[in-house]
């Protein structure tokens, strides 16, 4: 079929155009995930209604398909929406784990960790929360730093873990009182840390807590949280037996609370101090309101202190079928919590976490000393790169003199490479092969030996020899890229031990010596048959006969 040249100039500005809305579709997506994320912590609703508005976010690119993952899930947690089911966070976690982004990856584990959570994954939501905290601190984002505490608190509390639970509730708190408009995160956490002293019976503590919480709450005239600090002020007065005080806190509480699910609690906690009393027909009022709305209960440590309070109050009213009743309801509860609780995958995740930062401490010490081992090479490298950007900026006709410089300073550094390197090889690598053949010779004869110091020394001798030859390597490569037309391919057509190999011969070392810093067998290793490989190879990437020999046969020159 041919095409005439209207119908290609057609075909050229269809296809521009296409290209055109492809671009204007991508860059309007990324507006709207910028407009989102701009928003999120403010209006996490107008955050979600942008998000929701990008239309096939995974063709954005994966850099901003991985943060409309993260933003996604974020908008949909402060909106009190349902993210059991958002498991690409995970995808985003390790994605931003490897982009070396403290801020990002800080926000992917942290909305990760949510989600283990919301499905009762609280081992690796645990993991993912103290990597998170790593994170958060590296990017200094303290505000999202007291909320992984304070996450991390829940599930130490959730695991009956109290002393745990407090320290992380303190630290969250601690970080809360530094940061401006925290105050609802400040009322958690001493709601928080209250609850968990309760639990441990120091009521004392709990109460100071609760007193401090209600203050706060009064002075911001936070209603909800008034009703939750006087609620609980009254549970710890019923249990220091300060029965009218308590009392007195739970009505207060009644009389304000306007949420269904907080009143039920009101309810139970005004029957078990009429149980406790002995006034059973306000028990009985309490308990009828308690048993209409059973149903909406879905908070299992709740309904367990319910069924608990129902059958009280049928056991002192000698009502002994309805009180087992609800007893065995409560038991069944009771033994749902344990299946529930997994305290020993906690403690694995907790344990770790603590190896993780182990291994992070042990890799930043291994990078140092390994910086120390190599900066003789490092300066090398940098003094020859400032040669060689000097070499390109002068005329081409002092171009021979500059590289007879540069060769001069590449020698004078490789005869103090070579003074170290001796007393490296001759006076421990070369000697320990001697150490090693007779420590082989004893094994063969059945005497004793301490196998752990010697599988320990040999060991370091063995990264000590690798180290070594990696400053070796790198000593050949500057060498041959002084060569100004012919060093890089030189170089490149030369394996790592063609490299040592290279730079051994130059610094004369002998055929044995040279067999054992290679690891080969001294026996069966040919010099000259690896020089010749050596040479040719130079030869074949335009090196001249001269510099071969200049490097590799000095002794012959």
């Amino acid at each position: 079929m041919k095409i005439t040249i209207s119908g290609k100039v057609f075909f050229l500005a269809l296809s521009v155009f296409a290209l055109l809305s492809s671009c204007d579709k991508s860059t309007y997506s990324d507006e709207l995930l910028t407009k989102a994320r701009n928003v999120i912590e403010n209006s996490p609703i107008d955050a979600l209604n942008f998000l929701d508005s990008i239309r096939n976010p995974q063709e954005m690119g994966c850099d901003k398909y991985m943060l409309f993952i993260v933003t996604h899930v974020q908008a949909k947690y402060k909106t009190y929406q349902d993210v059991k089911n958002d498991t690409l966070i995970f995808k985003a976690q390790n994605y931003f784990n490897k982009k070396n982004n403290p801020d990002e990856a800080a926000l992917a584990y942290f909305y990760a960790a949510i989600v283990y959570k919301e499905n009762s994954f609280f081992d690796k939501a645990l993991e993912s929360f103290l990597i998170g905290g790593e994170f958060a601190c590296k990017s200094q984002n303290q505000v999202l730093t007291g909320k992984i505490n304070d996450n991390i608190g829940f599930i130490f509390y959730n695991q009956g873990m109290m002393d745990s639970a407090i320290v992380y509730y303190g630290q969250a708190l601690s970080i809360y009182n530094t940061n401006p408009s925290t105050d609802l995160f400040k009322l958690e956490a001493i709601n928080s840390i209250g609850s968990a002293y309760f639990n441990l019976n120091q009521l004392d503590s709990a109460l100071f807590n609760y007193q401090k919480g209600l203050d706060l709450a009064t002075k911001i005239n936070n209603v909800p949280n008034i009703i939750t600090f006087n609620h609980r002020l009254g549970v710890v007065s019923r249990e220091k037996g300060e029965y009218l005080k308590a009392s007195d806190y739970l009505h207060k509480a009644l009389h304000q609370n306007t949420n269904s699910g907080d009143s039920i609690q009101i309810y139970l906690n005004l029957s078990k101090i009429f149980n406790k009393t002995n006034q059973l027909d306000s028990s009985k009022y309490y308990t009828d309101r308690i048993k209409e709305r059973l149903a909406e209960i879905k908070n299992n440590y709740i309904l367990r202190s319910v069924y608990g309070s129902i059958s009280d109050y049928h056991y002192q009213s000698a009502d002994y079928q309805q009180a087992l009743h609800y007893k065995t309801l409560q038991m069944a509860i009771v033994q749902k919590i344990a299946e529930e609780t997994n305290l020993e995958n906690v403690m694995k995740a907790e344990n770790k976490y603590r190896m993780y930062l182990l291994d992070q401490e042990y890799a930043a010490k291994r990078k140092q000393m390994l910086s120390i081992n190599i900066i003789v090479v490092i300066i090398i490298i940098m003094t020859y790169l400032f040669c060689r950007k000097t070499t390109y900026k002068r005329q081409k006709k002092l171009e021979e003199k500059l590289h007879f410089n540069t060769q001069q300073v590449l020698y004078e550094h490789s005869i103090a490479s070579k003074n170290y390197l001796e007393t490296i090889y001759e006076n421990f690598i070369i000697k320990w092969a001697d150490i090693d053949e007779k420590v082989t010779q004893i094994l063969l004869l059945g005497q004793e030996i301490n196998l752990s110091i010697y599988v320990e020394i040999k060991s370091m001798v063995e990264e000590l020899k690798y180290q070594t030859n990696e400053q070796l390597k790198e000593l050949a490569k500057s060498y041959l890229y002084s060569h100004v037309h012919t060093g890089k391919k030189a170089s490149a057509a030369l394996t790592d031990m063609e490299l040592v190999i290279l730079m051994l011969c130059h610094l004369e070392y002998s055929e044995s010596a040279i067999a054992i810093i290679t690891g080969n067998n001294s026996r069966i290793f040919d010099l000259n048959e690896s020089k010749l490989a050596i040479h040719a190879k130079l030869r074949n990437a335009g090196m001249s006969e001269h510099s071969i020999r200049l490097i590799l046969n000095p002794e012959q020159l």
